[in-house]
């Protein structure tokens, strides 16, 4: 009997769809969205609609005779982030790992669904943990995207997971389990960092489709990509890094081949070609067949995602048997918790006339200010009571400064990641305004021949910051304060300062 799997991948403008069969690509596809704007009335569709239709077509074109897929979705989809924890037990990692999380992302958990994996240190008394979140709204719009076509969903995941699992099937690569995976699609390129197959870092370096220079175009892909890596032996300098694997097809294995001598790293560029040894497939294609592997090829983490609330019961929650009632265990029970209690409270009330004895030395042994020596001994208490209150006091400010500077990093994560071309930042000013609110104050350079291009990039900045999900959390409100034209070092810039609120 043949063993059937069909994997999707949903992309930014093209869908893809691959059927396994008896572990062999049988058969693929890939759809553009595009391709299906108009009815011939010319009448636009819905979004929604056109992604249903496309699902259906593709179902069709690979010739599934299941309706159960596995989808992937793009990496910008989903939340990565990774931390230390002590060395504790798994139930108190759990209840501690919400507060953790939650310093490093710009909402609450009850907004995602997501899994996580971790690495017990025993050396370092520490725990590893890679945590993967997608927000509920997200989630949900791809699910919905499934309920009107014949497809019935067994999972979703990161696209960066199913290309890793891929890889790591491979006999080059079984025992390597520090490394990262640079996909070079048409949609977007991404770079994923690995520590012990737990996924522990994921940039988006960009799209390249569309770039008319391919010179060009590979120097910023290398630019971006030296960044990532140093930015990851920056952060995780306790990590290893042993292998960069290069994700493209075969068409851009010459091009993508030159990263190799440039990452300091030891690297290899693979296409679909070789590992499926079939002809003209392109990253989306291989990305569905990768989605479809989940059940089939082994790998350490899997993610299974979930509410905060289902992870939680079905981790604690377990079966319990109530026996039949048996009078004489119930009074040898009795006999013996009787005999406990004695045995305690004689034993804790003995603990308790030492605790006392050894208060009394300490006291005898405090130190008082000489204006409280020989004071009424309700003075004495009052006093420190102040003291403790006051201490109280400095450690709730600095509770609070600390949640302030955690609010922070998400901020100057991602200004870097939205940085138009031949712009820099000089200036950076954050503060809160008496109604509670936060007001940035930017101020930088571009490097332009004429106003009008200098204008332009500070425009395109300004609408990446428009479309950042997390800067337009906290700053809805952008204003152009001041802009003109000034020499740094003998060159033409323009400087430009902007408000946000």
């Amino acid at each position: 009997m043949k063993k059937e799997y069909i994997g999707i991948h949903l992309g930014k403008k093209f869908l893809s769809a691959a059927r396994i069969e008896n572990k062999s690509l049988a058969a693929f596809t890939k759809l553009s969205l595009s391709s299906l704007k108009e009815e011939p009335g010319g009448r636009v569709l819905q979004e929604d609609v056109l992604w249903e239709a496309l699902i259906n077509k593709a179902l069709r074109e690979v010739g599934s005779e299941y309706n159960e897929v596995f989808v992937s979705l793009e990496d910008r989809e989903f939340i990565f982030r990774s931390f230390d924890m002590p060395l504790i037990s798994k139930r108190e990692m759990e209840s501690s790992m919400n507060y953790e999380i939650e310093k490093y992302i710009p909402f609450k958990m009850e907004e995602l669904i997501w899994d996580y994996g971790y690495t017990k240190v025993s050396k370092y008394k520490k725990i590893d943990l890679s945590f993967i979140g997608i927000k509920n709204t997200v989630y949900k719009k791809y699910k919905t995207l499934f309920v009107n076509t014949n497809a019935t969903v067994l999972n979703f995941e990161p696209s960066a997971i199913s290309l890793a699992r891929v890889i790591k099937s491979l006999k080059f690569a079984k025992r390597i389990t520090n490394f990262a995976v640079l996909d070079f699609s048409e949609d977007e390129s991404c770079i994923t960092f690995f520590y012990n197959d737990l996924p522990v870092f994921n940039r988006f370096i960009g799209s390249f489709d569309n770039e008319k220079n391919k010179g060009y175009a590979m120097d910023k892909l290398v630019e971006e990509m030296m960044i990532s890596i140093q930015y990851f032996r920056r952060e995780f300098k306790n990590y290893d890094l042993n292998s960069l694997f290069i994700l493209c097809s075969s068409e851009n294995v010459p091009l993508l081949s030159a990263l190799k001598n440039k990452a300091d790293i030891e690297s290899k560029v693979i296409s679909p070609d070789d590992i499926l040894d079939t002809k003209g497939l392109s990253m989306e294609h291989f990305k569905a067949y990768a989605a479809a592997t989940v059940s089939m090829l082994p790998f350490r983490f899997k993610p299974k995602f979930q509410s905060k609330e289902e992870l939680a019961s079905g981790k604690i929650k377990k079966k319990i048997h109530i026996p039949s009632f048996n009078y004489i265990l119930i009074s040898i029970i009795l006999v013996i918790g009787i005999g406990g209690y004695i045995f305690m409270y004689s034993f804790l009330n003995n603990k308790l006339i030492f605790k006392e004895y050894k208060l009394k030395k300490r006291i005898e042994k405090l130190v008082l200010p000489e204006t409280l020596k020989n004071k009424p001994i309700a003075e004495v208490e009052d006093y420190f009571k102040g003291r403790i209150k006051k201490d109280n006091d400095i450690i709730d400010k600095l509770k609070i400064d600390f949640s302030e500077y955690s609010r922070v990093y998400p901020l100057l994560d991602e200004l870097p990641n939205i940085l138009t071309e031949g712009l820099w930042l000089s200036d950076f000013r954050l503060k809160r305004d008496n109604k509670g609110g936060l007001k940035l104050s930017l101020s930088g350079y571009v490097l332009a021949s004429d106003t009008g291009e200098g204008r332009s990039a500070i425009d395109n900045f300004i609408s990446s910051i428009k479309k950042s999900d997390v800067l337009r959390r906290y700053f809805p409100n952008i204003d152009l304060v001041s802009m003109g034209r000034v020499k740094i070092e003998g060159y033409d810039v323009i400087s430009f300062s902007l408000r946000l609120e």
